[in-house]
């Protein structure tokens, strides 16, 4: 199950959307896809230097299965789907695909870079309160405010739509 809305400054115009969850991205991350005959996450991988990095490790590794736990401080877990991930050097926010793994040669979890400023992104959670207001949590540290003022509410649009999708 997944979730698309949209989400907006407070205090001007600026506005984006966010995938939340992973729709059917539900199937396990090693199985084969009946099209391509390779495995799904050949798919949903949509960085070269990521898919060259679990290519070597499923090379190299044994025992790789995903890791349930690279992620313990987010309320709601699933293996892999759609993650947000921030640049805090210029402020955007990125659906990526989040997934992390694990094997005999240690644990894996991708980095994405910013495609604005080529910055490192950070993985985060982004939670709506019953005020509307959206806001952010990681395993450290955040400044989270609207890219194009600085203004540090950001609320749920009501204009911007909202999808469930599976």
């Amino acid at each position: 199950m997944g979730e698309i809305f949209g989400v907006k400054c407070s205090k001007c115009d600026f506005t984006f959307s966010v995938n939340l969850g992973h729709g059917m991205a539900g199937c396990a991350f090693f199985e084969i896809d009946e099209e391509t005959k390779k495995p799904y996450f050949y798919g949903e991988i949509k960085y070269q230097q990521v898919l060259s990095d679990v290519e070597h490790i499923m090379d190299t590794w044994d025992n790789v299965e995903e890791d349930e736990n690279a992620y313990a401080w987010r309320s709601d877990w699933f293996r892999h789907g759609s993650g947000q991930y921030l640049c805090q050097e210029c402020g955007q926010l990125h659906n990526k695909f989040l997934f992390a793994l694990k094997g005999s040669g240690g644990k894996y979890q991708p980095t994405y870079y910013c495609t604005t400023c080529n910055n490192i992104l950070t993985f985060v959670e982004l939670k709506i309160n019953e005020s509307g207001t959206v806001t952010i949590k990681s395993e450290q540290p955040i400044i989270w405010s609207c890219p194009q003022c600085e203004n540090d509410r950001l609320v749920r649009d009501p204009n911007g739509g909202h999808i469930f999708y599976d």
